[in-house]
């Protein structure tokens, strides 16, 4: 009987251990299933970052005209020189007098005036005659530069405005001379002038 009851026990004591090995492992393969199917979290202080939006660039030194200034010239004409890649409008009612790829003059006969625009080596010129009486900061194709108002000492009603600037590595100039006529009709010639510098335009 007593041999009965040991083997007995020995029989429950290997269930037991069977059943209980197999409880481990099922209890293992559920901790690796949810360890698997768990999102992994990053860093608390990690910041996330993105690349900043690219904008288009804007020259703040460029010249532009208001809305009245185009209204004013919606009827000039342009001008284009193919060799250095220029452009400008001019009153409609100038006249073209010369056209030489390094230098170009126009002239109006009832305002008895002469603009010229030039290039390079044409860009010097001597006026030795002439006084400064004053001198401005002005942009010309997004490019800073000075604008110089003179008047001739034998002569005080011929006046020139005279602007020289840098662009692609080349000089160029925008003169204009004209004859003092009163306040009124100087300072429209004036106001065309600084019109035509806020045109210029480079390729």
């Amino acid at each position: 009987m007593k041999k009965i009851l040991i083997l007995f026990a020995l029989i429950i004591f290997l269930w037991l251990g069977y059943y209980g090995v197999g409880f481990l492992n099922k209890n293992n393969t559920d901790i690796a299933q949810v360890k698997n199917n768990t999102p992994e979290t990053t860093n608390s202080n990690q910041t996330e970052t993105t690349k900043p939006t690219s904008e288009p660039k804007t020259n703040s030194n460029c010249a532009t005209l208001s809305n009245s200034e185009k209204e004013n010239i919606n009827l000039w004409k342009t001008y284009t020189n193919s060799k250095y890649g220029y452009s400008f409008k001019y009153p409609q009612t100038w006249i073209l007098a010369s056209n030489e790829e390094k230098s170009v003059i126009f002239k109006d006969n009832e305002a008895s005036l002469e603009f010229r625009f030039a290039s390079e080596e044409m860009t010097n010129f001597g006026l030795v005659e002439y006084s400064l009486d004053s001198s401005i900061d002005v942009t010309i194709a997004c490019v800073k530069t000075t604008k110089s108002s003179l008047t001739n000492q034998n002569s005080p009603q011929s006046k020139i405005i005279f602007t020289k600037f840098n662009k692609n590595d080349q000089d160029h100039m925008a003169m204009l001379s004209y004859q003092d006529q009163g306040a009124s009709l100087s300072s429209d010639i004036i106001e065309s002038y600084d019109l035509i510098l806020k045109t210029i335009e480079f390729k």
